[in-house]
């Protein structure tokens, strides 16, 4: 499976402050052989690490931004009972791409963020791949 960039880290910090939560999110992602380093800011931490990974990603990949998400969730997949805050869980985050809508899970882990981010990464790879894709078939039906 082709990667068309490469999380090398993620920051997240949830300062809150009475009704008020700030979610920053710093990327450090290495795309078209160069680092970039950005940040974001959001209503969470996953909106805010889709921000910091938007930031770069768009700058390689400006048809990217037709990539909406439409929808985020998380669902445990351990014994909720017998593990508590530890149980396991796994986030959905749905795509839409020129009209079609495209599900990831993240990984399975007892932490939200990084089950998170790893459905944004699994998502925007996928999107990239078809992307590209469709690309090669324009160009060959264009006789490119």
């Amino acid at each position: 499976m082709n990667a068309f960039f490469e999380v090398l880290d993620t920051q997240v910090l949830v300062v809150m402050r009475g009704y008020y939560d700030l979610c920053q999110a710093t990327a450090r992602i290495k795309v078209g052989g160069q680092l970039q380093i950005e940040a974001g800011e959001g209503e969470g931490p996953i909106e805010a690490l889709d921000l910091a990974f938007r930031k770069i990603l768009e700058s390689v990949y400006p048809a990217l931004t037709r990539v909406k998400i439409t929808r985020f969730r998380v669902e445990h997949t351990d014994d909720i009972d017998r593990e508590g805050a530890a149980a396991k869980v796994r986030a959905i985050i749905g795509m839409r791409y020129n009209g079609e809508e495209l599900v990831f899970a993240g990984e399975e882990s007892p932490n939200i963020i990084r089950s998170g981010y790893s459905a944004l990464e699994r998502g925007y790879n996928a999107c990239l791949r078809r992307l590209s894709a469709k690309a090669e078939t324009e160009e060959v039906e264009s006789g490119a």
